[in-house]
């Protein structure tokens, strides 16, 4: 189940219009479990335990419409470990799960991360025909695409794949 927020999430990448322009693309199907693995710095959220009420929530809320179901799913997960809190991003909170990794130059360097799409990501917005908030998927989206670009060396695995989206290659379908 936690892997359905990973697909989600990546998924999601090739939605946003924070792509980089280049004629080249990485193929989500062919390459998705690969690009997962790129970073191994992970913020430790508590998921698991919570897809699955969170999944239900995403399918009943998202009006069985794909394109919101990422963003309920991950509106979700975020409130219920209180990351977000409607258009509030909880940098405290987020900072008390930092604490689990042991490498503070890790931990600083994600909080960091948070911190800056944080203040990147406009307030999540429920509009006119729109069930969730985009906030907390956008939050997440935001991070995976800046560890893609700056993962910390001793975090990175290295591969063809790996260095084309550190390079700044998009993410197709």
């Amino acid at each position: 189940m936690f892997q359905a927020v990973q697909v989600v999430t990546l998924l999601s990448l090739t939605s946003l219009g924070i792509q980089v322009i280049a004629t080249e693309c990485i193929s989500f199907d062919k390459h998705g479990h690969e690009l997962e693995d790129c970073c191994d710095l992970k913020a430790p959220f508590p998921t698991r335990s919570k897809t699955w009420q969170c999944e239900k929530y995403a399918r009943r809320n998202s009006q069985r419409k794909e394109q919101y179901f990422g963003e309920c799913l991950f509106q979700c997960i975020f409130e219920t470990l209180g990351i977000v809190n409607g258009s509030t991003i909880n940098e405290a909170k987020i900072s008390e799960y930092l604490q689990e990794i042991e490498d503070e130059s890790s931990r600083r360097f994600l909080l960091e991360v948070y911190r800056e799409c944080g203040d990147l990501i406009p307030p999540g917005s429920t509009g006119k025909g729109e069930p969730c908030n985009s906030l907390a998927m956008n939050l997440e989206v935001c991070v995976l695409l800046r560890l893609d670009a700056d993962c910390p060396e001793k975090h990175y695995h290295q591969s063809e794949i790996c260095d084309k989206a550190k390079a700044g290659i998009r993410v197709c379908e």
